[in-house]
């Protein structure tokens, strides 16, 4: 998988989920373009085993920490199967988001049981999977939100180091989940935390989209759904949509893009019960990359709609 296409994260997807297409995850949604073009915009499938990472049955289904997981965990499944044509890692993803709805404890990933070549990679991943478990322990209660995000975070920089034949997505991955984990740090310091908006300088969500499209996908539809229900809930403000594409194409198409994005998002936040005087929508065009490229570059990161809470 490319990272650098993904996320950011999913996230969190939950991960992920992850550019013109709506994903996460995650998150951190599609990913492909300028003037974008193609994507099913089909729901994560495929064959895979979760492993290790899926066992038992501690986890409360239902709860804050455990849908945002579940969401995160589809985005990186989505863009496995859909964009990247891995269909292990598809699968094992899958299996994770399954695993989490159905009440299962998924476990970040255990770097002991993927073959990972480089050994002092595998020794930094075996200490911080030691960190993230301590985190995690308050994490999923007092930080739902930053729990499932870092923790989304850190199992695709295992799958990214796995791979380990592409050095700047590693790096991307591993950037994204050390600062993931410094959110998780930050929101168990603080008391009300839980009660509390993620913070501010981040979206608290990403929806990626196909290439040349504007529309929502199955599987960001259950990003979505997520956010509805908090909005419903009440603990939260207003919205902020904010759409963006990557640098393929003239800017005063992916300035329209962008904001065709962002209303898709708003319209799918509406039909989900949101009230739409609570959401504001923007589009950025490609001038506020997740990933920086070169001009006519194809970044399935940067097609995407960033979602914070006010």
């Amino acid at each position: 998988m490319r990272a650098s296409q993904l996320c950011g994260v999913v996230v969190g997807m939950s991960l992920l989920a992850g550019c013109s297409t709506a994903q996460q995850i995650p998150v951190v949604g599609g990913l492909f373009g300028g003037p974008d073009t193609g994507g099913s915009g089909s729901t994560a499938a495929g064959s895979g085993s979760a492993g290790t990472a899926a066992t038992g049955t501690g986890a409360s289904a239902g709860g804050r920490f455990e849908r945002q997981l579940a969401a995160e965990y589809q985005q990186l499944a989505w863009f496995e199967n859909q964009q990247m044509q891995d269909r292990r890692d598809g699968g094992n993803f899958a299996a994770k988001a399954t695993a989490v709805s159905a009440g299962n404890t998924a476990a970040p990933e255990d770097p002991g049981t993927r073959d990972i070549a480089n050994a002092p990679a595998r020794t930094e991943l075996t200490t911080e999977r030691q960190r993230l478990l301590r985190l995690l322990s308050d994490g999923r209660t007092r930080a739902p939100y930053e729990a499932a995000v870092a923790q989304a975070r850190y199992d695709c920089w295992v799958e990214q180091q796995e791979e380990g034949h592409q050095t700047n997505d590693i790096r991307a991955c591993r950037a994204m989940y050390m600062q993931a984990a410094a959110d998780l740090q930050r929101a168990l310091a603080t008391p009300t935390q839980q009660a509390a908006p993620a913070p501010t300088g981040q979206p608290q969500y990403l929806v990626f989209f196909d290439f040349d499209r504007a529309q929502v996908t199955d599987a960001a539809r259950q990003t979505l759904s997520t956010i509805a229900e908090e909005l419903r809930g009440g603990t939260m403000g207003s919205v902020n949509v904010i759409g963006h594409t990557d640098t393929v194409g003239p800017d005063a198409y992916n300035d329209a893009l962008s904001r065709r994005r962002a209303q898709a998002v708003r319209e799918a936040l509406v039909r989900a019960g949101v009230d739409p005087g609570r959401i504001v929508t923007a589009g950025a065009g490609q001038e506020q990359p997740l990933v920086p490229t070169a001009d006519e570059v194809r970044e399935a990161s940067n097609r995407r709609a960033e979602i914070r809470f006010r």
